[in-house]
């Protein structure tokens, strides 16, 4: 069974409403439970949970009618003294899954200092995993694949690090700093191009979240372009001789990139 910290007396964790699932880890042949709007101290999740009984019945209903769900994760990286996290399954979607092969949600939290962490606080992205959970005409493998993908993690990712080795504007060779960043957005994409590494990039995360934002793009022979409103581009460590050695499957993404996520003026 998975190991975590155990909550110190007087540290307990602080309820967060905001805090998500940020972190993942492979599992084999578990059993577990797949969750849309499950609830733990405030905070509504939606994802794949390990639950801790693999044998017997995985749902407990308390005296005062609670349903109830618990699950080999962490809270803000450590578990309660006396037990896993039980989700409150009261207002959920919830499907039990035997046998399950793929990734589970690992740690619920805001923020998670010192871990490999996927940040998954950013709303958009919380409704892009619910409308791909609720999507009836994928199957569970391609559901986890498609989400692994919005998070930045998964097959799509792998592909980028073989593609580029590195960020591809600066060549830093830190690959577990770097964010695989889609090149025509994720929400303007079908399911083919969000997993084509033709659309992506392997980007420092300035670098990603200014290219996200439109304040750059890349001309078609790789040259940067600078928005005019992005004055102190340089404090983010950005120059106008930046550039990327393109290749020809990137070109058709980008052209979507500059026409119409890039803010020219």
């Amino acid at each position: 069974m998975k190991k975590y910290p155990v909550w110190i007396k007087g540290v307990t964790p602080h309820t967060d409403p905001k805090a998500k699932i940020n972190r993942f880890r492979d599992v084999t042949n578990v059993r577990a439970i797949k969750v849309i709007n499950a609830s733990y101290r405030s905070a509504s999740l939606s994802g794949v949970f390990e639950l801790e009984n693999q044998n017997e019945d995985p749902i407990d209903e308390t005296p005062k009618g609670k349903i109830l769900a618990k699950v080999i994760c962490a809270w803000h990286g450590v578990v309660p003294p006396r037990t896993y996290p039980r989700l409150n399954l009261d207002n959920a979607d919830y499907t039990v899954l035997e046998n399950y092969t793929g990734q589970v949600a690992d740690n619920i939290a805001r923020s998670a200092k010192g871990t490999k962490s996927i940040s998954l606080t950013n709303d958009t992205i919380d409704r892009d995993i619910q409308r791909i959970f609720e999507d009836l005409r994928l199957a569970d493998t391609e559901k986890n694949i498609l989400i692994q993908s919005r998070v930045g993690q998964g097959k799509f990712r792998e592909s980028l690090v073989s593609i580029w080795g590195g960020c591809a504007v600066t060549k830093c060779k830190e690959v577990p700093l770097l964010v695989a960043s889609h090149i025509k957005p994720w929400s303007k994409s079908n399911n083919q191009e969000r997993l084509d590494p033709n659309n992506g990039f392997l980007l420092l995360p300035n670098i990603d979240k200014a290219f996200d934002l439109g304040y750059i793009s890349f001309d078609s022979s790789g040259k940067i372009l600078i928005s005019n409103i992005f004055p102190e581009y340089s404090r983010f460590g950005i120059s106008k001789t930046m550039n990327i050695e393109l290749r020809e499957g990137n070109k058709n993404y980008l052209e979507y990139h500059r026409t119409h996520v890039f803010k020219a003026t």
